[in-house]
């Protein structure tokens, strides 16, 4: 069961998706599921999770997405599965669930669920190979694959190379409109010790922007505040993380990351768009032991930069999360 309770919330400050629109509070049954097991293969069925590029629990705000779906899968081997069917979805900030297609932006009385499948392959290589499917008939078409390679340099250097494919095109009656897009990205990260440096890369087609209206979008340079993933856009980032504990702050973390897009266009009319940046800040502290233990402390900054428009936002959270160990 989830809830989100006010605490202090003004009507005219709406907007944050910590409550229900309106500033009203929400309480629901997020989850209600079977877990069925057999030797590697299992199902779930009803309320759940779903953690997949696109479908996922989007979890940034006081509750996450949920879905009522079915599904059966394999993630313990080699070759990897997972095939199913989702029905309803429940939004981070509300009480109810609707249709998938109603969740994509359909009229509400034309409601149509999602189909999924998918296959990963992980070899002895280290690495993985994988492609997923998502069909909301009458609306989209969602295809996505990725592959990932790490290479072990020595003992406490290694690099990992990645690289990601989507394709969102309209189906069927289009409920949505007619539309065909893809956006292909790559990302290197190189770790040493307790530091890791990366770098990413993003092209998106011009014909639409990129839709994420199930989960938290699947690329590379998805930042706090902005995806750069507008049509036509092209997007490029740099990042480092840092865990402090080899110099006497165990416990102490943070993340810095900074992207540029550029060359974006409105869809419809092919006008150019404002080029966009973003610099975001990420510092974590854990506290280690003691009564304490599983005491988690979290300071987020996004700073978006609306380069030719002139002006700037910024968006700052302070999460805390403990971990109660009940038995």
């Amino acid at each position: 069961v989830f809830t989100s309770q006010k605490l202090y919330g003004p009507r005219d400050q709406d907007g944050t998706l910590l409550l229900r629109p309106g500033q009203q509070e929400y309480t629901v049954v997020g989850q209600a599921y079977a877990h069925l097991q057999y030797k590697e293969h299992q199902a779930m069925l009803y309320r759940q999770y779903f953690d997949l590029p696109y479908i996922n629990p989007q979890d940034n705000r006081m509750t996450p997405n949920t879905f009522e779906g079915y599904r059966l899968y394999r993630q313990t081997s080699q070759f990897r599965y997972v095939v199913g069917y989702i029905d309803k979805i429940k939004r981070r900030n509300s009480s109810t669930f609707i249709s998938m297609s109603e969740a994509a932006g359909a009229p509400a009385n034309r409601k149509r669920g999602l189909f999924l499948a998918g296959a990963a392959y992980a070899s002895p290589e280290n690495a993985l190979t994988g492609a997923i499917n998502y069909l909301v008939p009458d609306a989209l078409n969602i295809l996505y694959a990725e592959m990932n390679y790490t290479r072990i340099i020595h003992q406490n250097l290694q690099l990992k190379l990645s690289a990601q494919f989507t394709d969102q095109r309209s189906v069927g009656q289009e409920l949505l409109g007619s539309f065909d897009t893809r956006v292909v990205g790559s990302r290197a990260a190189l770790s040493y010790k307790n530091a890791i440096v990366m770098t990413a890369f993003s092209i998106t087609a011009t014909g639409a922007a990129i839709r994420s209206p199930f989960g938290t979008y699947a690329g590379y340079l998805a930042l706090m505040e902005k995806d750069f993933d507008r049509a036509g856009e092209s997007a490029w980032l740099v990042g480092l993380s840092y865990n402090l504990k080899t110099l006497g702050l165990p416990g102490l973390s943070f993340v810095i990351n900074y992207a540029q897009g550029y060359g974006a266009r409105d869809a419809t009319t092919e006008k150019p768009l404002p080029e966009e940046a973003e610099f975001d800040l990420t510092v974590d502290y854990r506290i280690q032991q003691g009564p304490l233990r599983g005491l988690w402390f979290r300071v987020r900054n996004g700073y978006v930069d609306f380069n030719h428009r002139g002006g700037s936002s910024n968006t700052m959270r302070f999460i805390v999360n403990y971990e109660l160990p009940v038995l």
